[in-house]
């Protein structure tokens, strides 16, 4: 008799996770305590943590932990480390209990410290996609490290008062975490806060990779929704300095690579009809994303074998001369192992650079452009997919594809271009108008 297991059940949780993405958003926040009693794991609410829970806990840090639930986290881990209490020990059991795209932070300098530099090896080493909120970490250049430097902040609540920039680290970790991954921080209104010290030149420090709060006419907000990532290169562009970015490509990477472990790995044969049928199933996952406008609706957002990698990991065996030999399709029935290798071609990125042109603009010209950008994002994406160039090509009994690629590069280019030359367009235009009704004013 057959089993009932099929690849269609990962169909099914890649959607259920589609459809709930928007309203995840876990964190931990680690405390230096000394008073007695082991915290609860997490807490769902603020309800949670009630009279009981208080008392393990001195009334300072008590306040930090609401101040956490007032940013909504989906659930908020918290943990203790006593005055002489180990931190990498306490690190190594956060570890094992915290998911895996989890918002970290810390109201302790010592502490803080620590927690980067774990938080940047587990990103490296076990794909992990933790993120911190810092208080200002010297050098933290990462797109995993959002580096928090007003150097004070008044709450609203005239009971705390002026407080230093470290002890809303807790407000910061659940606002970033609660916040919902279709909308960007940028420009969001805390009013929780009364005002900030701003810091001296704030474009550029935002420009080299600081979050920083500012008063405008009396409301708090945030200036950029940035983080700490100061240097880029290949493959590591200026878009991935952006908070929401980065939240989206880890939403992807971990949902995909959870499923991937609880579902598929080790359940069927590595071949290619078992990979397109995984594949299929991941790009039944972006179109839930693209409902909800985490992705671009309105473009192809798909997975396919990344064939060049797969070619790269078969030279060992089969030798590169043979392996060079072989045409795209050979390549994809050539599976390495226990490994699929996938590459997700999403367009979001045209689209974001506009969104980074936009930010140097004043409001009044930000208004004449923003109508028009969407016509601007098909020009820009048209002019790209001229670029792309053919790799290869497989077929089944019902369907023929190929497979086309562009370098992101190119992406770039042809936004920033397509963006400079109209605003020279419409900056000529408008002079001509102008030179016009001087000449009929004479």
């Amino acid at each position: 008799m057959a089993t009932s297991i099929g690849l269609p059940k990962i169909d099914i949780i890649f959607k259920g996770i589609g459809a709930s993405a928007i309203k995840r958003g876990a964190a931990a926040l680690i405390l230096k305590d000394d008073t007695e009693g082991v915290p609860t794991k997490y807490y769902k609410t603020i309800e949670d943590f009630g009279a009981d829970e208080q008392k393990k806990f001195t009334s300072e840090n008590q306040q930090l932990i609401k101040d956490a639930f007032e940013g909504t986290p989906s659930k908020l881990y918290v943990f203790k480390i006593t005055t002489e209490g180990n931190t990498e020990d306490t690190l190594k059991k956060i570890g094992g209990i915290i998911p895996r795209n989890c918002w970290v932070g810390t109201t302790d300098a010592t502490i803080q410290k620590s927690l980067v530099t774990w938080v940047k090896a587990k990103n490296k080493n076990d794909y992990k996609r933790y993120k911190v909120i810092a208080h200002k970490e010297v050098g933290a250049d990462d797109m995993h490290i959002v580096n928090f430097t007003n150097e004070k902040v008044t709450w609203a609540d005239e009971k705390r008062g002026e407080v230093t920039g470290n002890l809303i680290i807790p407000y910061l970790l659940g606002f970033l975490a609660g916040i919902s991954i279709n909308m960007s921080a940028i420009a969001f209104e805390l009013t929780k806060f009364k005002s900030v010290i701003e810091p001296d030149e704030v474009e550029t420090k935002i420009g080299a990779g600081e979050f920083i709060l500012i008063n405008d006419e009396g409301i708090v907000k945030v200036a950029r929704a940035v983080n700490s990532l100061a240097t880029t290169g290949q493959d590591v562009t200026e878009a991935m300095c952006h908070i929401n970015t980065i939240e989206k490509m880890d939403l992807i990477y971990c949902d995909v690579l959870e499923t991937w472990n609880r579902s598929y790995k080790g359940k069927y044969p590595n071949i290619l009809n078992n990979q397109m049928l995984l594949i299929s199933a991941i790009n039944g996952y972006y179109k839930e994303l693209a409902r909800n406008y985490i992705l671009d609706p309105n473009f192809e957002n798909i997975s396919m074998v990344d064939v060049e990698k797969q070619r790269i990991e078969n030279y060992p065996k089969y030798g590169q001369d043979i392996v060079d030999g072989w045409d795209d399709l050979k390549v994809r029935q050539m599976t390495v192992g226990t490994n699929v290798f996938l590459k997700s071609k999403i367009k979001k990125e045209v689209e974001i650079y506009f969104n980074s042109f936009l930010l140097e603009m004043d409001s009044y010209s930000r208004g004449l452009t923003t109508p028009v950008l969407s016509d601007l994002n098909e020009y820009a994406s048209e002019l790209v997919l001229k670029t792309a160039t053919q790799k290869g090509a497989w077929e089944n009994d019902k369907k023929v594809y190929s497979l086309f690629v562009v370098n992101r590069d190119e992406i770039a280019t042809q936004s920033k271009n397509v963006f400079s030359s109209f605003l020279s367009d419409i900056s000529g235009r408008l002079l001509n108008t102008k030179e016009k009704l001087s000449v009929e004013g004479e």
